[in-house]
C-alpha cells in the first residue's frame, strides 16, 4: 500500500449525551430490577458494551495513488479504486433528508453514505452507476486528493 495522499479520522458527535444517559440507565436497571440481580447485571453489561463500541467506532478515510479506502470501524471496509471513480464532488448535503442520518446509510436510488458527523462530504460517482457519499470535515481536501473533478451539468 502506498503512503496516503489524504487521511482523516472522524468520530460520532454527542458522546457526552451517551455518557450522561449510561449511568442513569444502569441506575434505573438496578432500582427497577432489584429482585433479579442477574437481569440488572445483564442490562448494565449491555450498556457498557454499547458505550465501548460507541467510543471504538470511527470513520477512517484515506486516499493513496490507487484507491479511496473507507473503514467504518469496526463494521465495514470499502475500497474504491481510483480507476472506477468517474467524478468526485465536494458538497454540502442533508444527512437526515438524503440518507436518514449518520453512519452507514442507504438513500433513495441505491445511493450510499458513510458519515460520522456534519453535513459536508464528497460524493463519488462510480463507473457502475453507484453514488457514494463520504462525510468529511475536510471535503475540499478530500476532493482534491481524489483528483476527479465533477462533470459540468
Amino acid at each position: 500500500m502506498s503512503p496516503p495522499i489524504f487521511a482523516e479520522q472522524q468520530r460520532f458527535a454527542s458522546s457526552s449525551l451517551l455518557l450522561g444517559v449510561l449511568p442513569a440507565v444502569v441506575l434505573v436497571a438496578f432500582v427497577l430490577l432489584d429482585r433479579d440481580a442477574v437481569v440488572a447485571l445483564l442490562v448494565a453489561a449491555f450498556f457498557v458494551i454499547v458505550v465501548a463500541l460507541w467510543f471504538w467506532m470511527r470513520l477512517d478515510v484515506w486516499v493513496d495513488d490507487r484507491a479511496v479506502t473507507i473503514w467504518f470501524r469496526p463494521f465495514v471496509r470499502r475500497i474504491f479504486p481510483l480507476d472506477d471513480i468517474v467524478t468526485a464532488e465536494a458538497r454540502r448535503y442533508r444527512p437526515m433528508r438524503e440518507y436518514g442520518g449518520w453512519g452507514i446509510r442507504y438513500g433513495l436510488g441505491g445511493r450510499r453514505a458513510y458519515n460520522a458527523r456534519g453535513d459536508e462530504g464528497v460524493e463519488l460517482k462510480l463507473a457502475d452507476g453507484r453514488s457514494i457519499m463520504i462525510g468529511s470535515q475536510r471535503a475540499a481536501e478530500l476532493e482534491a486528493a481524489i483528483g476527479k473533478p465533477a462533470q459540468p451539468s
